[in-house]
């Protein structure tokens, strides 16, 4: 994983480095860039006992926000998908297989790992959340969110989790 500096690509992160849950990383999936220039992304190794996290690169040090095996609410972490983050650093997302259909969407900072919202929860129309979409993060902290409820219907939602 690279950035250009001055018209020049400069390592981030490559297979090179070690990840901090253990082992080289063997390769990178989800990519956000903050203004501030911190670089948070998904990634992989082959020879630890955690296969995938989620890092990001400011202030100083690679830190893992999330990581495979970690129990959050009723889930149980296993690869991470639609992830996306704002200036503060804070990571929403949701999981990827084995299970096709997203159940929750996350929220991941240094502070630790929160589900902002999940299948059974109330929706505003009465009806409960099934399942999940893409989530976006802004940088007042507010998560917005496609969803299907348990009618079939499908909408884009706002959330702003409690600080």
């Amino acid at each position: 994983m690279y950035v250009l500096v001055g018209g020049r690509p400069v390592p981030v992160v490559t297979t090179d480095d070690d990840a901090p849950v253990g082992g080289p990383f063997t390769e990178f999936g989800m990519l956000a860039l903050t203004n501030a220039g911190t670089v948070g992304f998904a990634g992989r190794t082959a020879r630890s006992a955690v296969r995938e996290a989620l890092y990001v690169t400011g202030r100083a040090a690679l830190v893992a926000l999330a990581q495979q095996g970690q129990a959050v609410g009723e889930a149980t972490f296993t690869t991470f998908a639609n992830a996306a983050m704002n200036d503060d650093e804070a990571v929403v997302f949701e999981l990827g297989r084995p299970d096709p259909i997203p159940r929750a969407v996350f929220l991941a900072t240094r502070a630790g790992v929160r589900v902002v919202v999940a299948a059974g929860d109330a929706a505003p129309s009465g009806r409960r959340f099934r399942a999940f979409g893409i989530a976006a993060i802004n940088s007042r902290g507010q998560v917005a969110f496609v969803a299907e409820t348990d009618d079939g219907r499908h909408g884009i939602y706002l959330a702003t989790p409690r600080r």
